[in-house]
């Protein structure tokens, strides 16, 4: 499901990458700022729907793939999905980075 998840959130925000390279070649720093807020915003909150579908959702899921699965798998799933909340929300700041070119140190 982390996969699926990483998948799911590439393919959303993989359309920024030529908005933000755009307008770093023509010096737009605002648009860019504002791209930068914007989108970190709308990653965060589907990243939160994405969490919010593994805790309401994860059981029966998880009942689906694998027939009878154990209330400790669901946990672990939790788990798992929790701590992928903030990488999941960074896509559009890897988007914009990888569309630059050029990595600040």
């Amino acid at each position: 499901m982390i996969a699926y998840s990483h998948w799911m959130m590439v393919s959303a925000t993989t359309a920024v990458a030529p908005h933000a390279a755009v307008y770093h070649f023509s010096s737009e720093r605002e648009k860019q700022q504002q791209l930068f807020l914007l989108g970190g915003r709308y990653t965060f909150a589907l990243s939160l729907f994405v969490l919010g579908g593994a805790v309401l959702f994860g059981f029966e899921l998880l009942s689906l793939w694998q027939g009878a699965p154990q209330p400790e798998e669901y946990r672990l799933l939790l788990i798992l999905m929790a701590g992928e909340v903030i990488p999941l929300s960074q896509w559009i700041t890897y988007n914009m980075i990888v569309s630059m070119g050029v990595h600040r140190r």
